[in-house]
């Protein structure tokens, strides 16, 4: 591919720029050469997206992706090598040129290939422009709009009648440019395409520039600017800066020049615009021109010549030879400035670009008059006039004045009809806001009526009902409380009766059976010594020992022995070194209950609240040290448990068996559990149970 060779000369090009003493030429040269590296990287970058789109041609199943895979690789190479372009979307359009289909056809292949149809005629038309075949950028370009009329496609008939008539500028035939243009500026605002409304916006700064008319065209220009900044489009802010550049060199305004134009090189070597930064170039040939510096001014041009060279672009060529010869004239070198006014004349009228062929016979016109050639010299001034009267006669410059004026009546026109229907509805709406809130405020006013006497009414009714009821409500609430504490009462105290029968049986019934087999059975051995052979009697006596341990066990967490001899408090103190001496927690005791006198009930159900709370304490809590607190204040009886262990949300647990069982019993003694417990954080259970002494 040529890519890479062309871009690789433009880079040897630029690194060639001769040593400028004006100190902005100065920082313009040191900007070019520090973007050396950005434009190897786009290079690169370039590069690899070819191979990728490459790749990916390969394995595309559908015309339609291969389509659009090709238009892709064209707009790849679209700005630095245009024929390459052209090459590919003429791909793409053979492709697309393959499908038939009828004008009724409403198949969804013809709704995909068409539209990518009319993108390759339109691509192709905008490739030769940048070549400066205009007649050909045009014909193209008419084509896409014809298929896009047929699909109603708003979008590309926009850029089309927009790209066509900068095509006609080019050529000279503002008229027709400034007609077409129009069309598209109204489409693109019915659609809200702001990058169109630039492009348009451009266009028509252009036509001022073209009649010198400097003010407008900037003001143009610079409404292009703006949106184009605001969309981040870094090729029309590239565009706009050369043209506002252009704008301020003619002005004579060299500073704001040279910061436009220098914001425009910027952006096109970002982009790697290799015809913006010739464009660039120009411009700066035409400051260092109206600067008087004759050689720098021939040195950029030429570089500008070379590049467009480069790309095949003849628009450009037909410039830069014209700005060349313009330049020789003023060095008075006229042999030299005829040569290239020669090749100028040459490429314009190939490209039918009347604006360029003019400027190119007044450049010939001045060279002949100053080798006294008077003939040739008369000859090419009489072609000006003729050119200049066709460019820019009084009527065409009447009749552009007319249809921009018109535009903007129209648009003005619009804007007021919009605002006036606007201000209909924004009325209409108020009115309609302000009824509603005025049937809103009646409404609103009697449902409050009606709601303070049907209130009234319902709350007198309420309140005798309520008196009504209350006692019986009253009197029916304690007789269900009476019997629930009477129900949980009894419950318990059966609970503790058959818990003590089954101590009872348990330690008397089975322990004094299994103690009698084991007495015989160690008898039997002792006198039978030595017919004892088989460790199996051994087992057999050490398991019976140890069903009386456990059955001892069991009957004494029935019934602990220590509740029904030594009292409650040496119970619990019991309990808790029994526990102290499991060797996990230590527990420290205060009990201020050594002087009262429980009831019996009271007693075996409080041992039992204790003996649960440390239970669990001991299995789940994996704490190093606990505390019980016993007292009697204010007519409780008072519990607190406290660990610092691992804790646990007390919203959510707490249903198990030992706080199950825990609440039944204080349920039944008619008092109340607190627990405060959270992840990490230990916990904290305090139990308040009415003090009944016996």
């Amino acid at each position: 591919m040529d890519f890479n060779f062309r871009t690789s000369t433009f880079i040897i090009r630029i690194c060639s720029i001769s040593i400028i003493q004006d100190e902005y030429m100065k920082r313009l040269a040191l900007c070019i050469v520090l973007s050396l590296t950005s434009l190897i990287s786009l290079q690169v970058k370039a590069s690899n997206k070819i191979d990728s789109l490459f790749a990916a041609l390969k394995k595309a199943n559908h015309d339609s992706t291969k389509i659009q895979i090709y238009l892709n690789i064209g707009e790849v190479f679209y700005l630095s090598s245009p024929d390459s372009a052209i090459f590919y979307y003429a791909k793409a359009l053979e492709l697309a040129d393959s499908y038939s289909f009828s004008k009724n056809d409403q198949s969804q292949l013809k709704s995909s290939i068409l539209p990518l149809k009319a993108k390759a005629l339109r691509n192709i038309g905008d490739a030769n422009d940048v070549k400066g075949n205009f007649n050909q950028a045009i014909k193209f370009c008419q084509e896409s709009l014809k298929i896009s009329e047929g699909l109603n496609d708003k979008l590309n008939i926009s850029h089309c009648l927009k790209d066509i008539g900068v095509f006609y500028a080019k050529m000279g035939n503002y008229y027709i440019a400034l007609e077409y243009n129009l069309k598209a500026l109204k489409l693109f605002e019915a659609i809200g395409n702001k990058k169109g409304i630039a492009a348009c916006y451009n266009f028509i700064g252009n036509i001022y520039l073209f009649q010198n008319n400097f003010t407008k065209a900037l003001s143009y220009y610079f409404k292009a600017m703006e949106i184009k900044e605001k969309i981040n489009d870094a090729n029309g802010i590239a565009i706009c800066s050369s043209n506002i550049s252009e704008i301020y060199t003619s002005l004579h305004n060299y500073d704001l020049a040279i910061k436009y134009n220098y914001k425009s090189l910027k952006a096109r070597e970002e982009l790697g615009d290799i015809k913006g930064v010739a464009i660039c170039y120009d411009n700066m040939g035409e400051l260092q021109l109206d600067n008087g510096d004759f050689k720098k001014a021939i040195n950029f041009y030429s570089k500008a010549l070379a590049l467009y060279h480069d790309i095949n672009d003849k628009e450009g060529i037909a410039i830069s030879n014209g700005n060349i010869a313009k330049t020789y004239n003023k060095l008075q070198e006229y042999d030299v400035a005829i040569e290239y006014g020669k090749k100028s004349l040459d490429f314009s009228q190939e490209i039918g670009s009347l604006y360029y062929e003019k400027n190119s016979d007044e450049y010939l016109s001045d060279a002949y008059e100053g080798k006294h050639d008077l003939k040739q010299a008369l000859f090419h001034y009489k072609q000006v006039k003729l050119l200049n009267d066709s460019i820019f006669n009084l009527e065409k410059q009447k009749e552009i004045t007319k249809m921009e004026a018109i535009y903007q009546n129209e648009k003005k026109e619009k804007e007021i009809e919009i605002l006036e229907k606007d201000k209909k509805i924004e009325i209409a709406e108020i009115q309609k806001v302000q009824l509603q809130k005025y049937i809103f405020i009646a409404g609103f006013l009697l449902v409050i009526l009606l709601t303070i006497v049907i209130f009234r009414s319902y709350k007198q009714k309420q309140k005798n009902n309520l008196e009504r009821l209350k006692g019986k409500n009253d009197t029916l609430l304690i007789e269900i409380n009476e019997q629930r504490q009477k129900h949980l009462s009894e419950v318990v105290n059966i609970q503790e009766k058959e818990r003590k029968r089954i101590a009872e049986n348990l330690h008397d019934e089975l322990g004094g059976a299994l103690s009698a087999i084991k007495v015989n059975l160690s008898s039997w051995m002792y006198q039978n010594q030595s017919q004892v052979q088989d460790n199996k009697l051994i087992q057999i006596e050490s398991m019976v020992d140890i069903a009386c341990t456990q059955v001892r066990t069991i009957a004494h967490d029935l019934m602990p022995p220590e509740l029904a001899k030594l009292g409650f408090n040496y119970a619990i103190e019991s309990l808790v070194d029994k526990m102290d001496q499991n060797g996990k927690i230590i527990i420290h005791l205060s009990n201020e209950l050594a002087e009262k006198q429980l009831k019996p009930e009271i007693e075996i159900a409080v041992y039992r609240i204790i003996n649960e709370l440390l239970t669990n304490t001991l299995r789940h809590s994996k704490a190093q040290n606990a505390s019980l607190q016993l007292f009697i204040s204010d007519g409780f009886l008072t519990i607190i448990a406290e660990d610092n262990g691992i804790g646990f949300d007390s919203n959510t647990m707490g249903a198990g068996m030992g706080l199950g069982n825990t609440k039944s019993r204080i349920a039944a003694l008619n008092g109340s559990i607190t627990i405060d417990s959270a992840p990490n954080r230990g916990s904290s259970i305090l139990i308040d149970i009415p003090f009944i002494g016996d």
